[in-house]
């Protein structure tokens, strides 16, 4: 029994600490590298979130021995724990920062909007090197209720911060995919929304643990365990995504930084200067430029290309990606994503219609989708049904 409660609290630590070997060896391996194409940002992304891992593993590990009767005054325990505790979420910070490009570089990364959010860490670990240390045990022992809430709500600001950044953060990397590209599917970082939310229930759980004390889980051990297991899901899950998301995903934002170099200036309604007056455009030279690109996405079928982007569309029109962007997503409200996967859903429609006995995953492929998946949901967003449902009210 004592060998199994060992076990299920050690669990979160294991999952953790299995990810960074991982993340270690895949960014090591010159290979692997080389047969997925991975650039330095992608190794940079998998460093990251080896050490975010790396941090989580020795929270888990503290937590583990602060609940072994063994482990009480260890001081490894008492001078990590707290600091830790306090980097864990901008690290995670940082590493969502990798992955949509904001935070890819060592000079971005020493900013003060990545680096301010360590200093309470850094401060925590000096503070408890000085009362381990330096000071008595008795003046510590005095000092230690305070420091514990000073703790507390340090833990809950930085993780309030974090959080609403990271959130922030994913919404601007998925609006400038739906806006660059027509696929978003594997480029999206929805998989981290979904994890960041089952990351915020775990936290008001930490939280609400915090307060009741160690004292409740001594006698309550299967709440203990119970909490074990969801942040081993949870770490592995993340882990999981991180591995995934990277190897399809960060090539995206370098190939659109080197595609943005040549595009035009021009609005290309040449036909209609005198919408364009003194460097203002008019919202009905935008309305032109909108309709000429959706005869051009419907006369030459570009809607049916597979992973096709906003750029390749600019240069059949001869204008800007600026003022193709504000034709369609602020005047008329449309993602690129959600304008070309219209017309594939209204092509879809057409094929269902004239072959209603037709496969529909065939239908999705002609219809230019990359997945099935992605036809069902587009499919379901501009019909409001699911395409068995569709051909359903065909037949009958």
């Amino acid at each position: 029994m004592v060998l199994f409660h060992h076990v299920i609290s050690l669990m979160p630590a294991f999952i953790s600490l299995f990810w960074v070997v991982v993340l270690i060896l895949g960014v090591i391996d010159a290979r692997d590298a080389l047969r997925y194409r991975l650039s330095e940002q992608v190794l940079m992304g998998r460093r990251r979130l080896a050490l975010y891992m790396g941090t989580a593993t020795l929270i888990f590990i503290c937590h583990a021995l602060h609940f072994d009767e063994a482990g009480e005054g260890i001081l490894f325990i008492r001078i990590f724990y707290a600091t830790c505790n306090l980097a864990v979420f901008p690290l995670f910070l940082i590493y969502i920062g990798t992955l949509a490009g904001e935070c890819a570089g060592l000079r971005t990364l020493f900013q003060w909007r990545w680096m301010g959010l360590f200093l309470p860490a850094a401060v925590r670990l000096m503070l408890a090197v000085v009362l381990n240390l330096l000071v008595s045990d008795e003046l510590s022992s005095r000092l230690y209720p305070t420091i514990i809430t000073i703790d507390k709500a340090a833990f809950v600001i930085i993780w309030v911060i974090c959080f609403v950044r990271c959130f922030r953060i994913m919404q601007r990397h998925d609006r400038a995919i739906a806006n660059y590209y027509a696929d978003v599917e594997g480029r999206s970082m929805k998989p981290f929304r979904v994890l960041l939310l089952l990351m915020i229930i775990g936290m008001v759980i930490t939280l609400v643990t915090m307060f009741l004390g160690s004292n409740f889980f001594d006698r309550h051990k299967w709440m203990l365990a119970v909490l074990s297991l969801v942040y081993s899901i949870l770490f592995f899950l993340t882990g999981f995504e991180g591995m995934k998301w990277n190897i399809r995903n960060m090539e995206v934002s370098e190939e659109g930084r080197l595609e943005s170099f040549s595009e035009p200036e021009t609005l290309a309604v040449p036909e209609h200067q005198e919408l364009v007056a003194d460097n203002e455009v008019s919202p009905a030279a935008y309305n032109q430029l909108f309709d000429r690109a959706v005869e051009v996405l419907q006369q030459q079928h570009l809607y049916l290309q597979p992973n096709l982007k906003i750029t390749d569309l600019t240069r059949l029109l001869g204008t800007n990606r600026t003022y193709l962007y504000q034709a369609i997503n602020v005047e008329r409200g449309l993602s690129f994503s959600e304008l070309v996967n219209r017309l594939r859903i209204e092509h879809a429609v057409q094929l269902m219609r004239r072959s209603p006995e037709a496969l529909l995953d065939e239908i999705a492929v002609q219809s230019g989708f990359f997945s099935s998946a992605s036809f069902y949901r587009n499919f379901r967003q501009f019909q409001g049904c699911s395409p068995r449902e569709f051909l359903q009210r065909l037949t009958t």
